[in-house]
């Protein structure tokens, strides 16, 4: 049997078992972002993401406020 990207998630979204389930809630949390933003980031890396972005602009502020920059 040779079941396609579209079989795949039509076999999980009929699915009652728990790995479905799983699959289920994981493509809900994933898909909404995707669909509306066009991306996904986990929180986590989300937070990263932005702390990140956040040190380099105070660095670049501290440094045109020392003189360095």
């Amino acid at each position: 049997m040779n079941l396609s990207y579209l079989g795949v998630m039509r076999v999980f979204m009929r699915s009652d078992a728990r790995r479905a389930q799983e699959f289920r809630d994981s493509a809900e949390t994933v898909l909404g972002p995707v669909m509306t933003q066009g991306y996904y980031l986990p929180a986590e890396a989300e937070t990263a993401l932005v702390q990140k972005l956040t040190g380099m602009i105070e660095e670049r502020v501290d440094g045109r406020l020392t003189g360095k920059g």
